[in-house]
């Protein structure tokens, strides 16, 4: 079962940021995080876009669009930013489990 996570710093430019922001962050972050971890490396995925919704004040649902071998998949992103405006973000338990068939 395929689950990813991670944390990031997101460079803000007012007080908080904006969901199409936190997007571009997390989408970077997603990216980097499957560029580098051996867990996922050899699967040659491709972020290409994570549309952020703010549920409240420090959570954000998201959906990143991952292509693999060229088909593209929906993947539910759970994104919470702290006081500090660090951005932890994770997918499901099996939301990558398409890339394992």
């Amino acid at each position: 079962m395929l689950l990813a996570c991670s944390s990031l710093f997101i460079a803000l430019t007012g007080c908080h940021p904006s969901p199409d922001q936190i997007g571009e962050t997390v989408k970077g972050s997603m990216q980097s995080t499957f560029d580098k971890d051996p867990n996922f490396v050899n699967y040659h995925f491709k972020v290409d876009n994570v549309v952020a919704t703010k549920k409240d004040d420090s959570n954000y649902e998201g959906v990143a669009t991952v292509e693999y071998q060229g088909a593209p998949h929906q993947v539910p992103v759970h994104i919470t930013v702290d006081s500090k405006d660090m951005a932890n973000w994770k997918t499901d338990p099996g939301a990558l489990d398409f890339a394992a068939q």
